[in-house]
């Protein structure tokens, strides 16, 4: 259990460094790039977080369980998701692309994706790297790697737009940053696992695809919620000031989520591991559901006390708007932690294909109820609705998970 404990604490390190550098590079964007610049910059980066999940395609966690078992598991899986994601990137960021056009983006902005995308495409091989160091719970390599990637990120990203170079100049810090994230991993992780034994072939392999995406990670498909939300209220309004206004608490709420999504990479390989049986199983999840839970209250309650002197010290009088979006958002973070909790509970139980098969209905539940409410009773309400979609849809998974008597990760655990 310490060597739990230490890993979730690396983890939620690195985590953190992603929270914090990405809300102080959103803090500059707001105010050196203003309100229609800061839509932009969160339709860019919704857009292309978007397709974080089809390049992951569950291999992160596939690669965590394999190298929680051995070092040679691992490095197997490592290899076979990275020549995945080699050979998903043209097509990804055609699509990318498509979409921008689609959506009536200015060709900066456009642009702009581009550059962001193929970041996307180094970031999510590294993090296959990374996921090898969380399966050895050595996360320490993944804390440190994340610092030092937003450390030169922020840095970079406000350099640029203090020399005039505007939304072009972030993207072009976010490819450089990412790309020097990937190089550093492959260094790193070869003393730690091992050489992997063979070389990059892009290709594909359908069953492995499928289960794949039945490993995504919970805090994929949350995040994904609120960025289709933001997408379709951007595409609804045409940009502008009250798209400005949302991203504030899109992104926000997006960062929490990235913080606790931690918790849920920390636990899943000590479940996944082996537990003698299925009261040690769910004492364990029922222990990480109760503190979760209750921190997530106590981080939400907290960040909603400070909203209000928090804008308007960080981003200005200007913004005061957002408040609103941004105070109905925050409260998606807690139903949102017992959702992922419970979908890491599933996955390590060997139940990823009820686990993926809920959390899309979340997406799609989610993303119709947002739409809908935009339509009838306008952007306030739609703020409100990650947070009710998220906590009928918990409701759900966490029976799932009390229901099913077989559930826990022993020996005689099932692999279908």
């Amino acid at each position: 259990m310490a060597r739990v404990s230490r890993n979730s604490v690396f983890i939620t390190v690195e985590k953190g460094a992603h929270l914090l550098g990405g809300m102080l590079l959103l803090v500059g964007v707001a105010r050196l790039l203003g309100k229609s610049g800061l839509a932009d910059y969160a339709v860019v980066i919704g857009l292309t977080a978007f397709f974080v999940p089809i390049l992951d395609a569950g291999t992160n966690n596939r690669i965590i369980k394999a190298s929680a078992s051995s070092p040679a598991h691992g490095r197997i899986a490592c290899l076979e998701a990275l020549s995945f994601k080699l050979a998903l990137a043209l097509p990804v960021l055609a699509v990318m692309t498509g979409i921008a056009w689609a959506i009536g983006a200015r060709p900066d902005v456009v642009l702009a994706t581009v550059l962001v995308g193929i970041s996307t495409v180094s970031m999510s091989m590294g993090d296959g790297l990374n996921a090898v160091f969380k399966g050895l719970q050595r996360s320490g390599y993944c804390a440190l790697l994340m610092l030092g990637l937003n450390v030169l990120l922020l840095a970079g990203g406000i350099g640029a737009m203090i020399a005039g170079w505007g939304l072009v100049g972030v993207a072009m810090c976010y490819l450089v940053c990412r790309a020097g994230y990937l190089a550093a991993g492959f260094v790193l992780v070869r003393p730690a696992a091992g050489e992997p034994g063979s070389v990059l072939q892009p290709g594909f392999n359908r069953r492995w695809i499928v289960d794949g995406l039945k490993h995504l990670p919970a805090v994929y498909y949350l995040i994904n919620l609120l960025s289709l939300n933001y997408l379709t209220i951007y595409y609804q309004t045409g940009g502008g000031a009250e798209a400005g206004y949302l991203a504030v608490g899109y992104r926000l709420a997006a960062a929490l989520l990235i913080l606790f999504g931690a918790s849920f990479e920390a636990v899943l390989p000590a479940l996944s591991a082996g537990l003698p049986d299925r009261q040690a199983f769910m004492k364990l999840v029922g222990r990480s559901a109760v503190t979760l839970t209750g921190i997530a209250i106590a981080v939400s309650a907290a960040v909603q006390w400070m909203l209000g002197p928090a804008v308007t010290w960080l981003l200005g009088q200007a913004y005061l708007p957002a408040l609103p979006f941004a105070m109905h958002l925050v409260w998606c973070v807690p139903p949102f932690v017992l959702c992922g909790l419970a979908h890491t509970t599933l996955l390590a139980a060997h139940e990823q294909g009820r686990a993926a098969g809920w959390m899309l209905v979340l997406v799609v539940f989610g993303v119709g109820a947002g739409v809908f409410a935009h339509h009838y009773h306008g952007a306030v309400l739609t703020a409100f609705v990650p947070a009710i979609s998220g906590s009928v849809l918990g409701a759900v998974l966490w029976w799932l998970v009390g229901s099913r008597k077989e559930l826990f990760c022993g020996p005689a655990s099932r692999t279908g």
